[in-house]
């Protein structure tokens, strides 16, 4: 057996530098992508705000059902920061950042009890759990449910495996407090049970065990109200079939990088990865050492049969939602734990190294993809917060747009004036820039060609200009040619320019104006923005757009003005991260 690393202090730096690796990532992830904008299912508590501000009853909120679990812990977290940060869902993110050094350090627990603690094996398993395929878990405020339910089950298991009563006691409140985290903590039940089968633990602890959960249990589902959106389960063979795929599909997705035939056949994969690693510790008799790798198995196992069965009827890819990779790591770290300790199998040096070729390889590609989604998460989030900062400015169509979600208009537009009122959520920031409001209802310009430039005079809209960018599309596709160049005149004197191709202008884009140098007290200031070309023909030139009009200003094309329309130009929401 490999020394205990614990021993000498240089093996204990490096086994600490693991176990934080995962939580130092999140939270640069969070600094570089987290945003201030609350989702639908954070700004639904608006109402607890408001009822705390007023002095009204509100502590029933934390033990109220969200959607099928109860989040207590998820909601103890946001009252507790909400009146020094403003309600800031980033102080959430870095929160669950935090659990994922408690999750990675309850893996590396588990590990040592399996018989092997040789922190090389245990790269793969930090960098899984950092991976970027859980981007919505890490820049989601609310997703501290899912850290708080999988510390709990991996804690329950550390403890169990003490076979004592002090730590059983301490595995019963670590499996309670994961469960009234969310409802999927309730697989730790029968997989603690195995535990203590498999570690031959006296009959009576598993009585107690038993009894305490199953109290557990029946706390948590009094009063309970299955929600209207998730229909019974449908037993029926092709719905079966449809939650079978979805059950492959969420064991493949941390690596599959969202690829639905990936997904599937890395699914199938870990099936029989799981399937192998299961004989193999029943047939060499290794049921007590393995007892905790095996439970971690069986939490990604449990977690896919309930997506599969509760959430593929609803929504056919759901399998693949982000939201979900944390628990289906889970199907590879136990088994490539487990399998590292397993020295009496044959082969195992081929399967291990074979099953680290496919993390690392699916962990480049996942990270490749997840980098992507975050920067389109957070660029989401952005336009969401500016348009409810902008409100009063936005049509019904724009205000729709921040939750999706047309039949709660009323309630929006009444928890948007409280959030404004008390400076809560985005309103915490200042928001300092400008795009159309009325985008639906734009109007495209002439060709910008030789004869025909495009210049709007601009009373400055924003206190400091950064960038500025203007909208343009093609007249026909491929078929634009020549320079377009865009400029940007403040107080008499040129401050930005920019030049592209107009063939690289293959559908509706933003050509980006960065000012040579912020200006200043900008607000009521003239400026003017001027898009010319040195193609003569209209035909190979590229166009614009107007819009109602948003901004003070007079835009004329070819020296005639363009009446009650403003230019399609943005005004800081380049560096505001609402355009790419």
């Amino acid at each position: 057996m490999i020394d205990d690393p614990i021993a000498a202090p240089p093996r204990r730096r490096v086994v600490l530098a693991l176990i934080l690796l995962p939580a130092v990532v999140q939270a640069v992830t969070v600094a570089a992508f987290g945003s201030r904008m609350l989702l639908w299912d954070e700004f639904f508590y608006t109402p607890v705000f408001r009822a705390i501000g007023e002095g009204r009853p509100w502590a029933l909120w934390i033990w109220h059902q969200h959607n099928e679990h109860r989040i207590v812990w998820t909601k103890l977290v946001f009252f507790a920061h909400a009146g020094f940060s403003g309600w800031n869902p980033i102080v959430d993110m870095y929160v669950s950042a935090l659990l994922t050094a408690l999750i990675a350090w309850g893996l590396w627990k588990l590990y040592r009890e399996t018989g092997s603690a040789h922190p090389a094996y245990f790269v793969p398993v930090s960098l899984l759990l950092c991976s970027l395929a859980q981007y919505m878990n890490m820049l989601y405020g609310l997703m501290t449910c899912h850290y708080f339910t999988m510390a709990g089950m991996i804690w329950a298991i550390v403890f169990l495996l003490r076979r004592t009563w002090t730590g059983l006691a301490a595995a019963i409140a670590c499996a309670a407090a994961a469960l009234v985290s969310t409802l999927n903590a309730i697989v730790i039940a029968p997989i603690g049970l195995l535990v203590l089968v498999m570690t031959r633990q006296k009959p009576a602890r598993w009585i107690v065990w038993s009894a305490a959960l199953l109290g557990c249990a029946h706390v948590y589902f009094l009063g309970y109200v299955r929600p209207g959106q998730h229909p019974p389960i449908d037993w029926s063979p092709a719905a079966l079939a449809l939650a079978a795929d979805a059950f492959v599909m969420n064991l493949g997705s941390p690596l599959s990088a969202g690829s639905l035939a990936w997904s599937r056949a890395l699914g199938l994969m870990t099936v029989v990865l799981l399937a192998v690693f299961w004989s193999s510790v029943w047939s060499l008799n290794r049921r007590e050492s393995h007892a905790g790798t095996v439970a971690l198995s069986l939490i990604a196992v449990g977690s896919a049969a309930a997506i599969g069965l509760g959430r593929s009827a609803l929504e056919p890819y759901v399998a693949l939602e982000s939201k979900y990779v944390g628990y289906s790591t889970l199907a590879l770290v136990g088994p490539y734990l487990g399998l590292v300790c397993l020295r009496d199998l044959r082969g195992r040096r081929e399967i291990v190294g074979g099953l680290t070729a496919v993390i690392g390889v699916g962990l480049i590609a996942a990270n490749m993809a997840g980098f992507e989604s975050a920067r389109t998460w957070r660029r989401d989030r952005q336009r969401s917060a500016y348009v409810m900062q902008t409100i009063e400015r936005q049509p019904d169509y724009g205000v729709v747009s921040i939750f999706n979600l047309p039949e709660k208009l009323p309630e929006i537009y009444d928890g948007v004036a409280y959030l404004r009122a008390a400076r809560l959520g985005p309103f915490r920031e200042t928001i300092d820039v400008l795009i159309a409001p009325r985008w639906r209802e734009g109007q495209p310009t002439s060709a910008i060609a030789a004869g025909s430039p495009l210049q709007a005079h601009i009373v400055c809209p924003v206190d400091t200009l950064v960038d500025v960018g203007l909208i343009v599309s093609p007249l026909t596709t491929g078929a634009a040619r020549g320079q377009v160049q865009v400029s940007v005149t403040a107080r008499g004197r040129a401050i930005g320019h920019a030049q592209i191709d107009a063939r690289e202008v293959r559908t509706t884009q933003y050509i980006r104006v960065d000012l040579d140098e912020p200006l200043l007290f900008c607000r009521g200031s003239d400026l003017v923005v001027e898009a010319t070309s040195d193609v003569a023909a209209p035909a190979a030139a590229i166009h614009s757009w107007t819009y109602p009009v948003y901004y003070a200003g007079v835009t004329r094309q070819g020296g005639r003005p363009i009446d009650r329309q403003s230019l399609g130009v943005t005004f800081n929401a380049f560096s505001y991260g609402l355009l790419q």
